[in-house]
């Protein structure tokens, strides 16, 4: 019995040690502080793609740092194979003493049951001091071929968005790369837009340092409101903010307006469907991403399930409508509008 007893909490720990060390945004950040001295292998699924180009950035700069003789190499999956992304991180160099192998699209890999289960079962020979990261790109569904390579990885990290609080700080980041500085009040007016999406908010700042310049200092909120909001417009937090609230007169005043100030139809039928999407999301009680998650889940609290999905089927029909060539966009816009701010 001693002996039974003493064996069971090691088996315990052997499998605890084992399994993956999974996490989001945050724990990735984590991760990267210290990446370049802890190898082995990672794998970044979810879907935002903006965010995983931001860390894979961020990853090679903090490689080169510390392997400034070892540039890290960058595989498609589909095109290199698995015996190609083997041998890179696995051979090695004589004049690299370590190795950082980035292998993109790893769902090309998916197409097969048996490559993702023959990739995991040759990742132990791997030497310790390298480091292999596989990056899947986002999907509509689970690639379940891939579960036993995702399982055979040290770290795995889903990137399905980042919330308002978290998104800030990524973007501290992105703009120190860019050399872009905002004043506290530009910063405020950049998350004003209803477009908190970290995909979306890192165009805005590119946008931003490519009209301010390596040399400009601060960028100041007036700075910011001519280039990121369009000209003389409605912004699309003001209509959101109408919508949600069903505040009829003043959600077609913010639409004309937008759409005076050069805002397109696309994106606002695009914005409209996001909100309700993730109101419908959040009232249902699912988790994940949402895009806009204040006001959708304003409209969760103040709508009913049956509300947000007549709202969601009006605004399918219209654009069905606007690509059929039946009627006019800002025609069909203005009665979307009208009967978002009117679903009984």
């Amino acid at each position: 019995m001693v002996t039974k007893s003493s064996k069971k909490p090691a088996a315990r720990r052997s499998a605890a040690s084992a399994a993956p060390r999974a996490g989001g945004p945050a724990a990735c950040e984590a991760w990267l502080a210290r990446a370049a001295d802890s190898p082995g292998t990672t794998y970044l699924s979810g879907n935002d793609e903006a965010l995983k180009a931001e860390i894979l950035h961020a990853l090679k700069e903090a490689w080169l740092a510390a392997v400034p003789d070892s540039p890290p190499t960058v595989l498609r999956a589909g095109e290199a194979g698995p015996s190609n992304v083997l041998n890179a991180v696995q051979g090695g160099s004589l004049f690299a003493s370590r190795s950082l192998v980035i292998v993109l699209r790893v769902e090309d890999w998916a197409r097969s049951a048996t490559v993702p289960v023959g990739v995991a079962q040759a990742l132990a020979p791997i030497p310790p001091e390298n480091l292999l990261v596989f990056v899947e790109s986002a999907g509509d569904s689970e690639r379940k071929h891939l579960n036993p390579l995702r399982a055979a990885c040290a770290r795995v990290f889903a990137l399905d968005g980042l919330p308002p609080s978290e998104l800030r700080h990524w973007a501290d980041r992105h703009a120190a790369r860019r050399g872009l500085a905002l004043a506290p009040d530009a910063w405020d007016a950049l998350f004003e837009l209803p477009r908190l999406d970290a995909g979306e908010v890192f165009n805005e700042l590119d946008k931003l340092a490519a009209w301010a310049g390596p040399e400009a200092g601060p960028v100041s909120r007036e700075q910011a409101l001519a280039i990121v909001h369009p000209a003389g417009g409605a912004t699309l937090s003001d209509l959101a903010d109408a919508v949600a609230e069903r505040r009829g007169e003043l959600a077609m005043d913010c639409l004309l307006r937008a759409l005076e100030g050069g805002e397109s139809p696309g994106s606002i039928l695009f914005q409209l469907v996001t909100l309700l999407s993730g109101a419908l999301r959040l009232s249902g009680g699912g988790g994940g991403w949402v895009r806009d998650r204040r006001r959708s889940s304003l409209i969760a609290a103040r709508w009913s399930p049956a509300e947000i999905a007549r709202g969601l089927d009006l605004l399918y029909r219209c654009e069905r409508a606007w690509k059929g060539g039946r009627a006019p966009d800002d025609t069909l816009l203005v009665r979307a509008i009208q009967g978002l701010c009117d679903v009984r």
